[in-house]
């Protein structure tokens, strides 16, 4: 955490910030929809498919579960990257 303070605070290297400010200025969003839909159908409608295309490969199960976590991720972090371009939030 001081590391990143340093970083970010002190040295003004913010270069990669914006990677983590999409997902921060959605944490509401996206907090319900790892709750709600994210968990229940995203993840495994991702699994389906990446299973499909690694399958084929001899991929070891335990590594096709990975893929389909890190493709989830992405697709996770790119809705919140899309609501944060069109600034669209929730606000309490």
């Amino acid at each position: 955490m001081a590391a990143l303070y340093w970083m970010a605070d002190v040295k003004k290297i913010n270069r990669y910030a914006w990677l983590f400010v999409a997902v921060g200025t959605n944490a509401f969003f996206i907090y319900l929809f790892f709750e709600t839909l994210g968990h229940q159908w995203l993840n495994r409608t991702v699994a389906v498919f990446t299973d499909g295309v690694t399958g084929p490969f001899g991929m070891p199960d335990k590594m096709q579960s990975v893929v389909a976590a890190l493709v989830t991720l992405s697709l996770k972090w790119y809705l919140c990257y899309w609501r944060y371009k069109r600034k669209i939030f929730f606000k309490l």
